[in-house]
């Protein structure tokens, strides 16, 4: 599958962010707890960001994908290098299709 490494990093990080908002939801209810809560919520806050840039990054090489095509931009290259081997290929195939 093309995107199973981009699949693992978005179910793990949905995952973390599941059990953060649970252990924040308990330590909420709590009384005496403000600090922890608050360390917590941004915790939470901080997985919902890392989760959006993850999409966002991926959205924005699809977006450029797009946009050199509609305006015949042969020079674009497409590596997604950090992203895992699947990545790798299907910025390989956005090359070799704007190459085309």
């Amino acid at each position: 599958m093309i995107f199973k490494h981009f699949s693992q990093r978005l179910i793990g990080r949905t995952l973390l962010l599941l059990v953060g908002l649970s252990i924040l939801a308990y330590f909420s209810v709590l009384p005496g707890y403000h600090a922890t809560t608050l360390i917590l919520l941004l915790i939470v806050c901080y997985q919902i960001y890392e989760l959006l840039s993850v999409i966002k990054k991926t959205n924005s090489e699809l977006t450029r994908f797009v946009e050199a095509l509609r305006s015949a931009d042969f020079s674009q290259r497409f590596a997604f290098g950090q992203e895992g081997s699947g990545f790798n290929e299907l910025g390989q195939a956005f090359t070799e299709i704007v190459q085309k």
